[in-house]
């Protein structure tokens, strides 16, 4: 009787094999689902009032006013700007003003419609940069991502405002997904799709030219070669050809431009001007913010991840796109500036590898033979997920509550309460504080019932307040804390807590962007 010999375990079947398509697709489908979560989140309570943020009535200007100030490139602002002049052509005219768009929008429509486009960035960014793993033949590690970065606090709190940070998301998940899908299996089409996903990354924020170029930089290091320089051509093409025509605004402004962004790297490197100490005075404010949100299990989990995907244990593509989050997260140590904008794109990357660690981990725990094992190492990573989603959501739970406290409409309340028929002279610190003095035409904010000074606020003193014949000074608690960064005279908050009378008070509020706190002190 003759035996049959053993057979071979058949081996697992590669990505782009048709017999896992089936189930990629269904995994693509929860990250889908996930991600509308996101989106849900990320468009609740998004209609507070356009002069609240100091940083989105510059954005609401270009598209109302039809120019650009090119301190950013143009993602964004021409995207919006498109859907605000189709939503014009199907808006009768109701204003009669200078600009096309203005007579029939109002900032506060405007504005609503940029948000609208950030929670779409940073949904799209989440789902590209999770299927990325998908593709790459890890589908958990893209459900463990994406679950992770769905309801965390900065990408949700970041999809409320019309700034670029979200769109920088978009750019982000675009080029790691096509990148991911270029590297599995270089082909044409693939190659144009990365050269798209490389000018929306570098058209969202200029930062994201820093991705670009550490990822090029483990490429040329220790990646393949033969693969990064395939049909390279056709990638630079079709790059410079969109990035062109999103930011086509640049090439006829080119003065402008280049004003433009010398601003910003002055603002960057201010303080590390002198020879020597650009990296002379390197920070690591970064990891240190990055310990606070997310915080430090999932640094030190996306850490553990990042040595994983150089191993190559998430995929060849990983080893490479895994320098990504590290290129960035050191550069911004070059800087003295601290902004919870600026890491931003370190935390997505950072959720993004933890969560892919969960879900690579609980595919290993199902190929376990032992089904004990196999049960048992499951249930302490389902724990640890749950866990993890969980932190997550408790940081975002109040969000949407926290976005309605309106400090600026409490004060101007008060103002109309208590100031209308009388003398009152009012004058403010800064600007952005007083409805319709932004230079927009705004019908949808009453004008106050008091008189504007015009006093200029430089080295303003109590003395001069007075002398002015202002009755009431308006200023954010902010501005009291930083002392105006030297703007006004150090003296007069002194001044104003001993001779004047505070008045009105709004306290700083948990979003503090929007809600600085706002104070109202009378000259006496």
């Amino acid at each position: 009787m003759t035996t049959a010999p053993p057979t071979e375990p058949t081996p697992p079947a590669p990505p782009d094999s048709p017999s896992v398509r089936p189930a990629r697709k269904r995994v693509l489908g929860l990250i889908g689902a996930i991600c509308l979560v996101h989106l849900w989140l990320a468009t609740r309570s998004n209609e507070f009032h356009f002069q609240q943020h100091p940083d989105e009535i510059s954005k609401i200007e270009q598209i109302l006013e039809n120019r650009r100030n090119l301190h950013h490139p143009l993602l964004m602002i021409n995207a919006v700007d498109l859907a605000a002049k189709l939503r014009a052509s199907v808006t009768p005219r109701r204003y009669d003003v200078k600009y096309w768009v203005q007579r029939r929008l109002t900032p506060q429509q405007v504005v609503e419609m940029g948000r609208m486009f950030s929670a779409l960035c940073t949904t799209l960014g989440i789902f590209l940069a999770a299927a990325a793993f998908v593709v790459t033949g890890r589908p958990w590690a893209g459900v463990g991502a994406a679950a992770l970065m769905a309801p965390n606090y900065s990408i949700v709190l970041a999809a409320h405002f019309f700034k670029e940070d979200a769109a920088l998301c978009l750019g982000l998940g675009a080029y790691l997904f096509t990148w991911s899908l270029f590297s599995a299996h270089p082909t044409r089409r693939r190659a144009i799709l990365t050269g798209v996903a490389t000018a929306l990354l570098l058209s969202g924020k200029w930062a994201g030219g820093i991705f670009i170029l550490g990822h090029w930089i483990a490429l040329l290091a220790w990646g393949d070669r033969k693969t990064a320089f395939r049909w390279l051509g056709w990638q630079l093409g079709v790059f410079c050809l969109v990035f062109a025509a999103i930011n086509h605004q640049i090439f006829a402004a080119l003065p402008t431009f280049r004003e433009a962004i010398s601003g910003e790297v002055r603002v960057l490197t201010v303080g590390r001007d002198t020879p020597g100490t650009l990296l002379g005075k390197y920070n690591w404010w970064p990891l240190g913010w990055l310990n606070q949100e997310p915080g430090l299990s999932f640094l030190l989990a996306s850490g553990v991840a990042l040595a994983a995907a150089f191993a190559g244990w998430f995929g060849r593509p990983w080893r490479t796109l895994a320098f990504v989050p590290i290129a960035y997260t050191l550069t911004l140590g070059l800087t003295d500036k601290f902004s919870a904008r600026y890491i931003l794109p370190s935390g997505f990357l950072v959720l993004m590898f933890s969560g892919a660690l969960l879900g690579r981990a609980a595919e290993g725990a199902l190929a376990f033979p032992a089904k004990g094992w196999r049960l048992a190492t499951l249930a302490v990573v389902g724990a640890l997920a749950i866990a993890a989603i969980a932190v997550q959501a408790a940081n975002t739970r109040h969000l949407p509550a926290d976005l309605r406290v309106s400090p600026h409409e409490a004060a101007w309340t008060w103002i109309r309460e208590n100031l209308d028929g009388k003398p009152a002279k009012l004058m403010q610190i800064r600007r952005h504080l007083i409805p319709r003095e932004t230079g927009l035409f705004d019908p949808a904010t009453p004008p106050l019932p008091v008189e504007l000074s015009e006093l200029n606020d430089r080295g303003l003193t109590y003395e001069a307040l007075k002398k002015s014949g202002a009755t009431h000074l308006i200023f954010r608690t902010m501005e009291r804390n930083n002392r105006t960064r030297g703007v006004v005279d150090p003296g007069l908050f002194d001044d104003l807590d001993r001779l004047g009378k505070k008045v009105f008070e709004a306290p700083p509020g948990p979003v503090g962007i929007i809600q600085p706190g706002i104070e109202i002190y009378e000259i006496r």
